[in-house]
Formats: structure tokens, sequence, C-alpha cells
């Protein structure tokens, strides 16, 4: 199991017990968890494909909804439920602002989706950071079946991602730094960022578009978040 995943069981287990027994007799409760923070959170309902909704968690600034439950082998062993989906603010988490680069990416429901690999999809959705730790077919189905906490049903496509201005400008400082270079090694040097880190935020800032990266003109390397203005 990967380390992440174990990190996850470790918080369930710690914190899902006291949380959902705030939620009465019906369970965790989800309009709660929507009123303690100040971004839209994201879920799959009270259950998904046969998985009940068993704890919310918060910790680290991630509101986790938990599906399903598992058994550890052994005294000192820990697990992972099979479905936990993780909101953020995407001031506090979004793609420049994780260690490890995704090894993949695609589109689903109208917005980029990044595979990090050990059973972990992340999205922008406006201003929240989603994050479905699953296998991956079930965190593909999870994907589709997203939807914001107080709606009835799936709506189509997600809400485009709304990026802070400092995420928009550190994508423009690399843009330029390449289109006055032309070579990833320049830019690695002037930035002090690793090639592929140079090639992730270009590829980045070409699907935002040059419209959007002007946003982020002269926007200081870490700024109080603005948000860029919804589309």
């Amino acid at each position: 199991m990967s380390g992440s995943r174990c990190l996850s069981a470790v918080i369930v287990a710690s914190l899902a017990a006291p949380l959902a027994a705030c939620g009465g007799a019906r369970g965790p409760d989800a309009g709660a968890a929507q009123r303690a923070v100040g971004h839209r959170l994201y879920w799959v309902g009270s259950s998904f494909e046969g998985l009940p909704l068993t704890a919310i968690t918060r910790r680290f600034g991630l509101t986790t909804f938990v599906y399903g439950s598992c058994k550890p082998a052994g005294r000192n062993e820990s697990c992972a439920p099979p479905l936990e989906i993780s909101v953020a603010s995407i001031c506090d988490r979004n793609a420049l602002a994780i260690d490890p680069m995704p090894r993949a990416r695609f589109r689903a429901r109208g917005v980029p989706v990044l595979d990090y690999g050990e059973w972990r999809l992340e999205l922008a959705a406006g201003a929240s950071q989603v994050v479905v730790s699953a296998a991956p077919d079930r965190a593909r189905r999870a994907i589709a079946g997203l939807r914001a906490v107080g709606e009835e049903g799936v709506r189509g496509d997600l809400p485009e991602p709304r990026y802070p201005r400092y995420y928009l400008g550190a994508l423009r400082r690399v843009n330029d730094a390449y289109a006055r270079t032309g070579s990833l090694r320049a830019v690695r040097d002037e930035l002090g960022i690793s090639r592929s880190a140079v090639r992730f935020r270009l590829a980045l800032g070409r699907e935002l578009g040059a419209a959007r990266l002007r946003l982020g003109a002269n926007e200081p390397r870490r700024h109080a978040c603005v948000l860029e203005p919804a589309r």
C-alpha cells in the first residue's frame, strides 16, 4: 500500500468514529461539513456502488468523505477504505502546491484530471481541489458521479477551475521565460525549477491560454489568495 493511502487510513482510523457520531442516527452530516468551510464540497452522495458514507473527517485543510470500510490484516497493519473523496480550497492545494508531478492527465466532466498514481486522481472545480482515492476504475466512476453537497443529482460538466492569481503568475513566468530563451535548461536555471517541472508548467499554461495567464502579470510568487473571476 502506498504511503499516501496509509496516511489516509491512519487519519480515518483516528477520526472517523467521533465525527460519524456527530451526524446522529442518520450518519455523517454533509451539510454541517459544508457549513464549516468557505469553498464548495463535492461528494457522491450518501452511498456509492453499495458503499455507504461511513465518515466525514477534516484534517490538514482537507474535508474527506469516506465510503465503505476496511479491516487491517494484523494488529500493526493499516488499511484504506475503498473510496475517499477529499476536498480543499484551491488556494491551499493545486497542481503547483503538490511536490510530485502527475504521471498522466486526461479530461473528464469538462475539467482536467491529473493522475498521480498510487490510486489518486485530482481535479479542480471552481474554487475547490478534489482528490479521489480509489482503484483506478472506481475513481473514474466516482468522478463521473461527483456533485456539490446540497445538489440533487449530477449536472453535466463540473465548474471550470478558478485558479489563484499567484498560480497564474507562476505559470506566466515559465511561459515568458521559455518564449524569451527557447530553452528548457535556461528556464530551469533562471527560475530554479527542474526541467520536468518546466515542461509540466508549460503544458498547464498552454491549456489555460494566454488571456488567462495575463491575469497573473506581476503577481508575487506567493500572495494572499485572490481567485481569477468566474467564467
